[in-house]
């Protein structure tokens, strides 16, 4: 048995996906929403697996820095498209660092490009 605890925030960014044809090779933006799944065994001594302020600022603050923004133009994106799928690794990795001295176990990341589209990365938390 596992306990998990999920948020969710936006982004607003631009990327383009110059592997596709038509109007998803051109720049366009997206009003993307996050999805973060934190899993694991235990609670703490508080009774909480992860305090839900302390994961919501972590991941507001990893956001910031792609919000307004070309995907395409940011480092993290220099070696692959910036996809969904890319997306939620990108995220994913920047999230590792906040839950490693957590009892949380996996990470499950969501991104939603529209309310019919979504891809995710998910994998165990490093001890």
């Amino acid at each position: 048995m596992t306990y998990t605890v999920s948020v969710r925030h936006h982004l607003n960014a631009t990327h383009s996906l110059p592997i596709e044809t038509g109007p998803e090779s051109t720049p366009h933006t997206h009003p993307f929403t996050i999805d973060v799944d934190v899993t694991g065994p235990t609670l703490g001594p508080d009774g909480f697996l992860i305090d839900i302020i302390q994961i919501n600022h972590h991941l507001h603050t990893l956001l910031t820095r792609y919000e307004g923004t070309t995907l395409n133009n940011q480092q993290e994106f220099t070696d692959t498209t910036p996809t969904i799928e890319e997306i939620a690794r990108i995220l994913w990795i920047g999230l590792l660092p906040a839950l490693k001295t957590t009892t949380i176990t996996d990470l499950k990341v969501r991104v939603w490009e529209s309310t019919q589209a979504s891809a995710s990365y998910q994998g165990p938390v490093p001890p």
